[in-house]
């Protein structure tokens, strides 16, 4: 999930993730089913099953200081799509912000009370004050129960705004689906229109044991690439630090990404990893 504040060069994100097995099905198969209902939506996952103990604490809207506009969620697996967070965001002072889900999930936001939502498939656009947001393939997998595994969609976003193009890859496996977003905005971020994605927000952690997971959750290294394929100026490693959900320590990334970077001979100015509660700033992308 990540949230945004539609100002210039303005945006703020956080990012976890679960996973158990990755799915390439084609996004149309998936729309109009139904879920499982809430008896299969376990809102409090962490005191029965699912991702356990949090290791930071869940951020609502009191966590930004700018109202939020936009939310845009990857997927329905608990630790990106939990139900205080978007309680808390749909409170807000001055009213809940639009929230951009996968298709299949309004259907949860709608039982929660929460109506201003719109729901993409993949390649699908939504424009909100004047910035577009696509939904984009990755390879990976959904479920908030048993019986409703991949019956909802899941994938990236690339957020494209006069002052700033960004991308969040959600939760993936490594594929070619980020060299073929590259090449579908090709044309709109040409070296005369400012280039690249000015920031990727890439996983970097819950990767170990690869055999495992591979399918699923990129690591380090993968990540390194995925900023290459995508041609993005600069990155910040997310999904790390927050829930134990595989083999490796929670800090792995720390140690991990800095060898990564070296291997694919990618500097540590344009990919790096940032504190929790931490904010960057980005300049303006140029005006075309």
């Amino acid at each position: 999930m990540a949230a945004v504040a539609c100002r210039p060069a303005a945006a703020a994100a956080r990012a976890d993730a679960d996973g158990r097995g990755a799915a390439r099905v084609p996004a149309r198969e998936r729309s109009g089913r139904r879920d499982d209902g809430p008896d299969r939506d376990l809102d409090r996952p962490c005191d029965r099953v699912g991702p356990g103990e949090r290791t930071q604490r869940a951020h609502g809207s009191h966590f930004f200081a700018a109202r939020i506009d936009v939310v845009v969620v990857s997927h329905n697996h608990y630790d990106h799509l939990d139900r205080d967070s978007i309680e808390s965001l749909a409170r807000q002072p001055g009213g809940p912000p639009l929230f951009l889900v996968p298709l299949g999930i309004k259907a949860w936001m709608a039982r929660l009370g929460v109506e201003r939502v719109s729901e993409l498939d993949w390649w699908e656009q939504h424009e909100h004050g004047g910035v577009e947001f696509h939904f984009t393939p990755t390879q990976h997998w959904s479920a908030r129960g048993i019986r409703d595994r991949n019956r909802t969609l899941w994938g990236a976003w690339s957020v494209l705004g006069v002052d700033l193009h960004w991308f969040f890859s959600g939760d993936t496996g490594y594929s070619a689906d980020f060299a073929d977003t590259r090449r579908h905005f090709a044309e709109r971020q040409t070296a005369d229109r400012g280039g690249g994605f000015d920031v990727a927000l890439i996983a970097v952690g819950a990767c170990e044991p690869r055999w495992f997971m591979r399918e699923q959750h990129v690591d380090p290294e993968e990540a390194v690439q995925i900023h290459l394929d995508l041609g993005a100026k600069r990155s910040v490693g997310v999904h790390w630090g927050t829930f134990q959900l595989s083999d490796e320590p929670l800090d792995h990334p720390i140690e991990a990404l800095p060898l990564a970077r070296a291997r694919l001979g990618v500097s540590e100015d344009a990919f790096s990893l940032m504190a929790i509660g931490q904010s960057r700033r980005f300049a303006r992308r140029p005006r075309q």
